[in-house]
């Protein structure tokens, strides 16, 4: 481990007054999470696959910048983000629809399973891509030292997200559902695209139509401040814009 990542992890302990536990985890389906100290938790853990150990230093950073944002913020100030009944309905509904238009063999369960996972992933996506692109702008500009495992991890995220524009995602995914994800996806792209010079990240997204909104998103991301206090107000307008404002609500976050 590098030696300024446990200084990272101790910023975290003295903003919490709880220390991080680092773990590999096998069974991990993404390449890192965090799973914040709650209540009467007496740790926050980070974990890591251990495919990706050889750049698990970045993925500890990264993961911990996370949280460090959200202590960051007074108590009061802390949220967390979870669907809201309007977009249970409005996703349903929508899926219902593709469904029947794409003859997909689904019950109701799988329907209801189908709108859960949509939904959900599409608030995990909204969650954590503009915040994600505050941390790694952090993480590029104070710790260079990181610079190769950084982007061994995005180059792997930028490749993973192209996923979203294969036909076979667009048949049964509801057209509303599909261009946020895409959009944001495009918005990553033309993030990274920006700090690296590459103008080639941005072409699948061009060639789909997508790349207009996710210009427009990463113009919310420059305007809006960098600072945590500014999370909120970047998630909602990034909502707004991908119009799915009214499908999530703001809940209490970590105490």
């Amino acid at each position: 481990m590098l030696d300024f990542v446990p200084k990272i992890m101790d910023q975290l302990h003295e903003l919490s007054g709880k220390p991080v536990l680092v773990q590999a985890d096998p069974t991990l389906k993404t390449l890192s999470t965090i799973r914040i100290a709650r209540g009467p938790a007496p740790v926050h853990v980070v974990l890591y696959n251990p495919a990706s150990a050889s750049f698990a230093d970045y993925l500890i950073a990264y993961q911990c910048g996370f949280a460090i944002r959200i202590f960051q913020l007074p108590e009061s100030d802390r949220f967390d983000l979870t669907s809201s009944y309007r977009g249970q309905r409005d996703s349903e509904k929508l899926v219902n629809e593709k469904a029947q238009q794409s003859d997909l063999p689904l019950n109701k369960a799988g329907r209801l399973g189908l709108r859960d996972q949509m939904l959900n992933g599409l608030l995990i996506q909204l969650r954590s891509v503009p915040i994600g692109l505050r941390i790694d702008h952090w993480i590029a500009s104070t710790y260079p030292a990181l610079k190769d495992q950084q982007a061994i991890s995005i180059r792997r995220q930028l490749n993973d997200n192209l996923e979203s524009l294969r036909p076979e995602i667009k048949r049964f995914a509801p057209e509303q559902i599909h261009r946020a994800n895409v959009s944001m996806n495009a918005a990553f792209a033309a993030f990274w695209s920006r700090l690296w010079g590459e103008a080639m990240l941005n072409a699948p997204y061009k060639a789909t139509g997508h790349f207009g909104t996710g210009e427009e998103l990463l113009a919310d991301l420059d305007r809006l401040p960098q600072e945590a206090g500014s999370d909120r107000a970047l998630m909602e307008t990034w909502a707004e814009r991908l119009g799915i404002r009214s499908w999530l609500e703001f809940v209490p976050g970590p105490k």
